[in-house]
């Protein structure tokens, strides 16, 4: 057993509440992508929510017998179109892409 499981164990018994998952967020040209690390869960038990700004991600999970509660906030650093997104969960990791939100300038009459 690796040793973050023998971690997040450690951590469900000396805190109890939800374990934060490893994540990372990059901008492209025109999509923000979000990963994030969700050991031992299955893409059933995933629930995600996408705001213009946020992504909320919470999982349960069964790692070594024990049931594991995984809940991240990730704050992006630009807006993203939420109705555009796309989600895939493969091997314990989940992929969240987003398209960027249109935010061009607008020219804006002088009186």
């Amino acid at each position: 057993m690796g040793w973050f499981y023998k971690h997040v164990r450690w951590t469900l018994y000396a805190y109890g509440g939800p374990v934060e998952p490893l994540s990372d967020v990059r901008v492209e040209r025109d999509r923000v992508i979000a990963t994030v690390d969700l050991p031992g869960a299955r893409a059933s038990d995933v629930r995600l929510r996408i705001g213009e700004r946020e992504i909320l991600v919470e999982a349960r999970a069964e790692i070594s017998g024990l049931e594991t509660t995984y809940r991240k906030l990730l704050r992006l650093p630009v807006s993203v179109d939420p109705e555009g997104a796309r989600a895939r969960f493969r091997r314990g990791i989940l992929i969240v892409e987003a398209p960027l939100r249109s935010g061009g300038y607008r020219e804006i009459p002088v009186e």
